[in-house]
């Protein structure tokens, strides 16, 4: 891949995309890695016995319903989403402060708010440009999925894009039904394809119902060498 200090020379089959994404890998592996305390420098000093229980020690006498008891308290009593322990980010969180032991301080509001946030969308935005590059090599497939929101009273449609790299949401959009609403929508999807690239696109698979024939039609006029298909 072109890491430096390692004696391997970089192979030429690896395109730019993923290079940059095993580099990002590559430099939050040495951010970890800095960040782990080091042993103090100093002269060892004589070990001196005490009869206080040490920190680690007395967080032994918590259990694991105990730390259950917790965390369910902590959904309940916030009205979060229950489905939030089946997401992988949950598990990655519980393991690193498992791993850092009972010193660990959570962030504070205003940094949640601020840099960390402004952190994860710079990681973000790393990991979609690159998801992006990967289009014109690998091809994709446009996802339209709708929805009846009650709320509002109209359809919703939500449109991903799906590759080899990787699943990326684009935008949603809400139609009221009536007159006008596959000029709409077909206005939109066309400028996703646009966003796209309309040699990038492979495929639209869509699960839009009875009006998929319609919306399908316009935009074959447009676009004769993607494929269509329906999901039902």
């Amino acid at each position: 891949l072109g890491f430096t200090g390692v004696g391997v020379k970089s192979c030429p089959a690896i395109d730019r995309s993923l290079r940059e994404a095993f580099q990002i890998l590559e430099e939050e592996r040495v951010a970890r890695k800095k960040k782990k305390p080091s042993g103090g420098s100093g002269k060892p000093g004589k070990r001196i016995r005490t009869s206080q229980p040490s920190l680690t020690s007395a967080w032994k006498t918590v259990t694991k319903e105990d730390v259950d008891d917790m965390v369910a308290r902590f959904f309940y009593a916030d009205g979060l989403n229950v489905n939030a322990v089946s997401s992988p980010y949950f598990y990655e969180m519980t393991k690193a402060i498992a791993a850092f032991g009972p010193g660990y301080e959570p962030p504070s509001l205003e940094k949640l708010s601020d840099s960390f946030l402004s952190k994860e969308k710079a990681r973000m935005e790393r990991a979609m440009a690159l998801i992006r590059e990967s289009w014109p090599h690998t091809a994709c497939t446009i996802l339209c999925v709708n929805y009846l929101n009650g709320t509002l009273g109209c359809f919703c449609i939500n449109i991903f894009i799906s590759s080899p790299r990787g699943l990326m949401f684009l935008k949603t959009v809400d139609i009221n039904e009536g007159d006008g609403a596959d000029s709409v929508f077909t206005n939109v999807l066309s400028d996703a394809i646009m966003e796209v690239g309309p040699t990038n696109v492979l495929q639209i698979i869509s699960h839009l119902g009875h009006v998929s024939e319609s919306f399908e039609l316009l935009i074959l006029s447009k676009f004769p060498h993607i494929f269509w298909s329906p999901c039902t």
